[in-house]
């Protein structure tokens, strides 16, 4: 907000509205704050090995707080990769800037398991590194076509929430992408903006890079955009005017190839100059910037509406005389390299006001004043920004993705006892059936469950002896669940609101299928996520499409936070998030009559990461309980082999045959009756779909 009393009016007109103007830029530049840098311009290095910057910037003075130099270089994902170095990088006074370098080949729907791999060392080095961590997702592969950019919105969705679950004030940007207006659209319809802090345009720079960022601006305005302005200039201070055109053209961040190890402190001099001098909330002030030599470039300061100003003397010899249009600039001073500022040559010309450069050095940094308000006596500006965002829907469902997956690696395996309770109403007039089945359960990260069978009980009868197994009636696996990252959009989102679940204030988030695809079984529901920890509290969802044994099923999911021991934990991200409770109401076809089935399923006993997991499941599969696995097909028997082992039971035989036997007797007879009976049940006759029951 922008306000202010009128007074007599006092200076130069050029003066008041290089004022306006400098708010104007301000408050645009405020606007976008979310994705720019605390800095302008910004400058950063790209080495193979950051160890020999490291040490040179441990032998200059600290660059101070808020300083802003990128240190960036390619790290491979095969594990060999130094977790600590982007620490040191940080405590030596630089940004680290880490291109992660994903091999996985094309289509990545058919190497799962070398994608895994790559995202846990992504996660591994997101964990080691300081909030300040910046990170490309750089992948092998040409991005040359629209198959290759949907593959690669994928990966970079994946990775960016691998990295910013493992650390969530990293910023994470694209790799090089393609200046093709037809593949960054492709790149950009699968929803990666929520995923992105920008964009790397590659080496570019005069017309290429301002085309480039004009592109990048149309498609995803408002998005920092980085790039590579070639080799470090022989003169390291011709890499000032180089960065400055770049961010006049609208780049964020330029980086310098340079040989790391070949080095000086005197190279580096220059960049750290800029990098302290031009810190903080600095805006491109072209209405502010010198005639004069080969260019300048001013820069506004939020603080103070001075000016910290590039300017290049070009190769001429002499003092050289650089003009502002803004006659009420003042006190203008020559940065030196060390920081220190030197007076110079000044005063007010028929153009407005003239600062004169000398000295050998062609490149100069300046810094300007301006009178205060109060002085000017025109109007007392306010600057006052006051930011209220309401997240959109995208970056909601980021969050939470980047927070569940922080989760998911640090959950390596854990049990419980896990008892699902079911109620049967067959139809007025019949009499509720129910049932429960209880037992040890054991997860591992990445294979799903084992359940075991200990505990079956009817009407509240426990069963004795081994328990039978029975059909398996369940609804069929949606082919892509909610909540989850896609290659295709399988759902869309819709932000409903807030609401308070379980003391939790939350976002509601209503998803459905994105279109209506045969067989694909599909959820339609909605969630409840944290807005504090962007954690799962509650999902209610209906599956859609459904035919067979199951023709309903609707699901309500609480997630509750756990400690290691399974008791009750505080909301906060060092606890265990489970699904501790399941409420299910389902249709099942039984002998072609819809029955109601109410289920419930519950978490109990838990247990996580706990020593021996290994050895209790092998007991288990020893054992000669009846077992059940999760598996992508559903729930399957594990049979159990001679030598004791378990083997998964592709196909549930859909036939069973029971056995009644009796006998009958009253006073009229001399002896009694024996009745015998036989049952005979298939849930799928002849594999026709079709159940039939034979008495």
């Amino acid at each position: 907000m922008v306000s202010g009393d009128l007074k007599r009016p006092v200076g130069s007109a050029a003066g008041t509205a290089a004022r306006l103007a400098a708010i104007l830029i301000l408050l645009t530049a405020v606007a976008a704050s979310a994705q720019t840098p605390p800095c302008a311009p910004c400058l950063g290095l790209d080495v193979d090995d950051p160890g020999p910057v490291v040490r040179l910037l441990g032998e200059s003075a600290p660059l101070g707080e808020g300083a802003r130099l990128y240190l960036r270089w390619r790290v491979p994902l095969d594990g060999t990769a130094d977790a600590d170095l982007a620490g040191r990088v940080a405590a030596a006074g630089a940004t680290p800037w880490l291109v992660l370098s994903f091999r996985v080949p094309m289509p990545i729907a058919d190497h799962a398991g070398e994608l895994a791999r790559e995202l846990e060392e992504t996660a591994r080095l997101a964990a080691a590194a300081p909030a300040s961590l910046h990170c490309e997702i750089a992948w092998e592969q040409p991005l040359d076509s629209a198959e290759a950019m949907r593959d690669y919105a994928f990966l970079l969705k994946r990775a960016s929430v691998a990295v910013t679950g493992a650390q969530p004030e990293a910023r994470v940007l694209t790799g090089v992408v393609p200046a093709d207006r037809t593949l960054l659209e492709e790149l950009y319809a699968a929803d990666v903006a929520a995923y992105l802090d920008g964009l790397d345009v590659g080496e570019r720079s005069g017309e290429d890079l301002a085309a480039a960022v004009e592109l990048a601006a149309d498609i995803d305005p408002g998005r920092r955009l980085a790039h590579c302005a070639g080799e470090l200039p022989a003169d390291p201070w011709r890499a000032l005017p180089e960065a400055a055109r770049a961010t006049a053209a609208g780049a964020t961040v330029s980086f310098f190839r340079a040989d790391a190890g070949a080095l000086a402190a005197v190279d580096l001099a220059p960049l750290l100059l800029a990098a302290r001098e031009f810190s903080g909330d600095l805006a491109y002030d072209p209405y502010s910037t010198p005639t004069g030599g080969a260019g300048g470039w001013a820069f506004v300061r939020a603080e103070d509406l001075g000016l910290s100003v590039i300017v290049d003397r070009g190769e001429v010899e002499g003092p050289t005389p650089f003009t502002f249009s803004d006659r009420s600039l003042r006190n203008p001073v020559r940065v030196a390299a060390d920081g220190s500022p030197e007076r110079v040559v000044s005063g007010s010309v028929p153009g407005g006001f003239m600062v004169e450069v000398g000295g050998a050095a062609p490149v100069a940094v300046l810094r300007l004043e301006r009178p205060s308000a109060a002085e000017l006596g025109g109007f007392a500006e306010r600057v006052d920004v006051s930011e209220v965002r309401e997240l959109p829907v995208e970056e909601i469902l980021r969050r939470l993705q980047a927070f569940e997956d922080a989760q998911d690696r640090r959950l390596h395996h854990y049990e419980a006892t896990y008892t699902q309770h079911f109620r049967y109403r067959p139809g007025e007039g019949i009499q509720v059936i129910e049932a429960s089945f209880s037992g040890p359960y054991f997860y591992r990260r990445g294979e799903g469950f084992d359940w075991v069978w200990q505990r079956f009980l009817v009407n509240g009868v426990l069963w004795r002896g081994q328990i039978p197994k029975l059909p398996l009636l369940q609804p069929a696996r949606a082919a892509a669940r909610p909540l989850e990252i896609h290659l295709d959009r399988e759902y869309r989102y819709r932000l409903r609101g807030t609401d308070t679940v379980n003391g939790r204030d939350c976002w509601v988030v209503e998803f459905e299928p994105a279109a209506a695809v045969e067989g694909a079984h599909l959820w339609k529901g909605t969630v409840w996520i944290d807005r504090e920890l962007f954690a799962r509290v509650k999902t209610r969802a209906l599956q859609l499409g459904l035919a067979g044994d199951v023709i309903s099923n609707e699901q309500t999911t609480l997630t509750e936070p756990v400690d290691a021991a399974g008791n009750p934990a505080p909301w906060d991200p060092a606890s265990y998030f489970l699904p501790t409770r399941v409420n299910a109401q389902e249709l099942q076809s039984i002998l072609n009559t819809a029955v109601q089935v109410e289920k419930e399923s519950v978490l109990t006993d838990i247990r996580i990461n706990a020593d021996g997991y290994a050895e209790r499941l092998a007991a288990a599969h020893a054992s000669p309980d009846t077992m059940l696995r999760d598996t992508p097909d559903g729930l399957r028997y594990l049979d159990r082999n001679d030598d004791g082992t378990r083997v998964v039971r592709e196909r549930d035989d859909p036939n069973r045959w029971f056995a009644l036997g009796g006998v009958y007797w009253d006073e009229t007879q001399d002896y009694p009756v024996p009745l015998v009976g036989i049952d005979f049940f298939s849930s799928d006759f002849q594999d026709t779909g079709a159940q039939v029951n034979l008495l």
